[in-house]
């Protein structure tokens, strides 16, 4: 099944976060397609005769107006960039700014707009073209949207496992109408039927892991430092707001259940079933304990052979080295199941020092750094989702 990313990730920051790998994605596919790119990049000189909608600052308006003076002599950049900063509303023009831009060494050129395959991504891409066309005709610009690129590329972005059965999820684009490329994602997992909350699992820890290739190569120590960065209460998802495990808190006990049997399964340890288990440690015996009464836990000696090493008191506290090791590992599995095709690889630390515009332009840019930790607690939040819908749904995925 194929479906636009913001219907199974519901953060429009992670989303945009994620659209702008995939931008690049496309743009690097459309420059090997179109015999190689000059990207516009004031610093660097040469021809500059590809634009991309990536953000050098102050403002992608103030870019893009240089690019358009750059190449077209009745342009003046700092009028093109005030109309385009304005702040949009009645009476107002439009000024918007195409995902790609070509203008060839005839003098002519073309435009293309990237968009999820949504009803809405249909409606914004076909806008924008619309917008941006009568941009050409205010400013006497030599381009129309493009038809030399039609791409209708199908490619992996990660293939791995969910209890046992395969699962692919890949990433597919084409050129829908003239100018307007659309793209989806594509979730296959061969015979087995699993839950909306799991499949969102999923495709969220596909994404986590994609977003972690934009800060860097994904060591240990790389994804530690992002998952501690992540800000939220649910960081760790386990245990009461005190960050006391309580008696019955079966959610807790079976996240760092899963957590634990997938890292063992991972080791060459195969578990038959959930085999872990923790009891609550105390003097009173726990049958004389209300349910809810904070106490500490204690894990069996199945538990403490697999875990001996990175908790040795056998003790997984919220927020502790423990779980954040048993988390990192689970992320470090996600990035095991990313392509390793160039095109991809090639994206590696592509975050750093980027920013990113909203899509009215009108917002102030955010880091795309920051997005990583965000997506991680998204992640971490599906984990759990998918936990309790398992306990709640007779062990059903």
């Amino acid at each position: 099944m194929c479906f636009a990313p913001s219907q199974y990730v519901a953060d429009s920051l992670i989303v945009r976060g994620f659209a702008a790998l995939v931008e690049k994605l496309i743009q690097n596919d459309y420059c090997a397609h179109v015999g190689g790119c000059f990207p516009f990049d004031p610093r660097k000189g040469g021809p500059q005769t590809d634009y991309f909608d990536t953000f050098r600052g102050p403002h992608a308006c103030n870019d893009f107006a240089e690019y358009l003076a750059l190449h077209n002599s009745n342009v003046q950049a700092p009028t093109a960039a005030a109309e385009c900063l304005a702040v949009k509303g009645p009476g107002v023009q439009k000024f918007a700014i195409p995902d790609i831009v070509r203008h060839t060494a005839s003098g002519l050129g073309a435009f293309y707009e990237i968009k999820p395959a949504s009803d809405s991504g249909r409606a914004k891409g076909k806008e924008k073209i619309e917008d941006f066309d009568d941009v050409i005709a205010r400013y006497h610009l030599p381009y129309e949207s493009g038809l030399d690129y039609r791409p209708d590329e199908h490619f992996t972005i990660w293939n791995g496992a969910w209890q046992g059965y395969p699962v692919e999820i890949s990433l597919h684009w084409w050129l829908e109408t003239d100018g307007l490329i659309l793209y989806e994602l594509c979730f296959d997992s061969g015979l087995k039927q699993f839950s909306e909350v799991a499949v969102a699992m999923l495709v969220e820890g596909a994404i986590v892991a994609a977003m972690l290739t934009g800060v860097g190569e994904l060591t240990p120590a790389l994804v530690l430092r992002y998952l501690i960065l992540a800000s939220s209460p649910l960081l760790s998802p386990i245990g009461p707001p005190d960050g006391v495990p309580a008696v019955d808190d079966q959610p807790s006990l079976f996240y760092i259940d899963l957590l634990t049997v997938q890292r063992e399964e991972r080791r060459g340890h195969p578990v038959n079933g959930f085999f872990y288990v923790a009891v609550v440690a105390g003097s009173d015996p726990p049958e004389l304990w209300d349910p809810g009464d904070p106490r500490p836990w204690v894990f069996d000696a199945a538990t403490m052979a697999a875990i001996g090493d990175i908790a040795p008191d056998g003790r997984i506290d919220p927020g502790s080295d423990a779980i954040h090791a048993l988390e990192t590992d689970q992320l470090q599995y996600l990035g095991s199941g990313l392509t390793t095709d160039d095109r991809f690889t090639a994206l590696t630390g592509c975050f750093i020092g980027e920013q990113l515009t909203a899509e009215d332009g009108d917002t102030e840019p955010i880091n795309a750094e920051d997005l990583v930790p965000k997506a991680i607690t998204a992640y971490l939040n599906s984990f759990q989702a998918a936990m309790e819908y398992y306990l709640t749904h007779e062990g059903q995925w």
